[in-house]
Parts: structure tokens; sequence; C-alpha cells
């Protein structure tokens, strides 16, 4: 299968992001497989500022690329809120592996990403707390006013349907810490 990878971040997360995605059936069983056995979790949408016309707009990458440090960002938030302590003490990357999407809202041409957080069902965090942390830490990250509405948290459901949805973006990046297994070729 020949996909094109058109990024790879090093440094503590490796990331790549994939233009076309010729097998999304395939493509969705690899994420959930490298995901298990994290069953549980959260589905995060997260708003930006920007407003873009469609995908090709000359201005899409560039503004993916000043929110990534952002989503990174969150996604340490996060692990930490969930695991606390023991996450800090332990650092263990796989308490919470995220799988994230770049998407342009078709009503309004924002810009914002959806994140699949998966976890093991160990931490005590319901959506609703998730939801109010995130909503807080995005805020501050974006310099907005919390109240806007700029994140959403939802609880998993059925994973699958989850990675199914994010897996259906033309700018798909998948994020994990360390070296990759997701074997895609």
């Amino acid at each position: 299968m020949d996909i094109n990878t058109k990024y790879i971040w090093k440094g503590k997360a490796t990331m790549r992001a994939f233009n076309y995605i010729p097998d999304r059936n395939r493509l969705t069983n690899e994420l959930v497989r490298w995901l298990s056995p994290n069953d549980q979790g959260y589905f995060i949408s997260l708003n930006s500022l920007v407003t873009l016309n469609d995908a090709s707009d000359s201005r899409f990458e560039h503004e993916m690329f000043k929110l990534q440090p952002k989503i990174t960002k969150l996604c340490g938030f996060l692990k930490e809120y969930c695991y606390g302590n023991g996450f800090r003490r332990s650092r263990d990357e796989s308490l919470i592996k995220c799988v994230l999407a770049y998407e342009i809202g078709q009503d309004n041409g924002r810009l914002h990403v959806h994140v699949v957080g998966a976890h093991d069902g160990t931490t005590n965090r319901t959506a609703d707390d998730v939801q109010k942390f995130m909503s807080r830490k995005w805020a501050k990250l974006m310099k907005i006013d919390d109240h806007e509405g700029f994140a959403h948290v939802e609880a998993i459901d059925v994973l699958r349907d989850r990675v199914w949805y994010v897996t259906k973006q033309s700018r798909f990046l998948s994020r994990w810490h360390g070296e990759s297994t997701l074997d895609l070729a």
C-alpha cells in the first residue's frame, strides 16, 4: 500500500501525516489495534479561531503546524489530569494514547481538531470532568474565554466508531510517543 507520508515530527512525539488514505478500513483497524488494549476514553473536539475556505486553502498547513504544539501540550495535560502523580512518576505514555485529525467545519469553515484519547479504564475522570478541564486548558492555550464552547468532550462508546470518524479526514494525523508500531505499508 502506498501512502504519501508528508510530515514526520521528531522529538518526544513521532507524528505522521497522510494526505491520501488508500484503505480507510485497514487504517482504522491498524489504529484500533495500536490503541488496544485501551478501549475506553474521550472523543475531544477542539475549535480554533481560524476560518479557512477548505483544505486546499494555502494557510491550512501553516495553521495546522501552529496548532500542533498546543495539541501536544493538551495531550500531556490530559494524561496528568487523568492519572496525576502516577503519570508524572512513571511517564507511562501508554496510559492514554491519542489519535487526531484536523478538519474544516462545513458550516462555518473553522479549523478544528478531533482527538481520540483512549485509556484502559483505570482513571476515575468522567467525560464531564474532562470537559471542564479541557475547556479551561484549551481556552488558556488559545487565549480565549473558556465559556465560548471551543472544546467539547464525549465519552467513547465504541472505540472503532470514533477512530472511523477520525480517519475520514484527508489531513489525518496519528500521534504516539516513542517509535511507531503502526504498519501501514
